[in-house]
C-alpha cells in the first residue's frame, strides 16, 4: 500500500472544509486534526479575513531590521565615493564623518566596503598566477 501524501496548505483546507460542513465542535476538530485550539482559530480566522490565500504559508522574513544602514547615510556613501573613486571605506568614513559631524553613529568600515561591493564600486582583485617550480621541494636538503 502507497503512503499518502499531503502538504500543509491542503490540511488546513480540509479543516475549514469540516469546520463549515459542522458537525463538529471545534475542540473535537482540532483533536482530529491534531492541531490546538488557538491554531484551529488562527486558521479560521485567516480564512475569514483572506479567504484561500489566508491559509498559505506566509513570509517569515522580517519587514524591518532595526540593524540595518539609514538609505540617507548609503546615499551619502556611495556620493562620496563617486567624488573620490580611489579611496577605501576606511578614508571615506573618515572623510565622511569630518563633514557630517552632526552623525554620530558611522556604519563599521567592512559594512562600508559591502556597500560599496553591492554597488559595484569595488573591483576583485586580480589572481595571480603562480609558476610551478621546475624543481623539487626540499630538493637542497638531499645533498648530492
Amino acid at each position: 500500500m502507497a503512503w499518502k501524501e499531503t502538504n500543509v496548505f491542503e490540511e488546513r483546507m480540509k479543516f475549514v472544509v469540516a469546520w463549515k460542513r459542522g458537525g463538529w465542535s471545534l475542540t473535537d476538530l482540532c483533536h482530529e486534526f491534531n492541531i490546538s485550539r488557538v491554531t484551529g482559530y488562527k486558521y479560521l480566522k485567516q480564512y475569514k479575513l483572506y479567504g484561500i490565500d489566508g491559509l498559505k504559508d506566509k513570509s517569515r522574513r522580517p519587514k524591518y531590521h532595526p540593524h540595518q544602514t539609514r538609505k540617507k547615510i548609503i546615499e551619502l556613501i556611495l556620493q562620496e565615493r563617486k567624488d573620490h573613486p580611489r579611496w577605501g571605506a576606511r578614508k571615506l568614513l573618515a572623510s565622511l564623518s569630518a563633514r557630517f559631524h552632526m552623525i554620530r553613529k558611522w556604519p563599521h568600515p567592512s559594512t562600508v566596503g559591502r556597500i560599496l561591493k553591492q554597488n559595484n564600486l569595488i573591483k576583485p582583485p586580480k589572481r595571480r598566477i603562480r609558476k610551478q617550480s621546475i624543481e623539487q621541494p626540499f630538493s637542497h636538503a638531499l645533498g648530492p
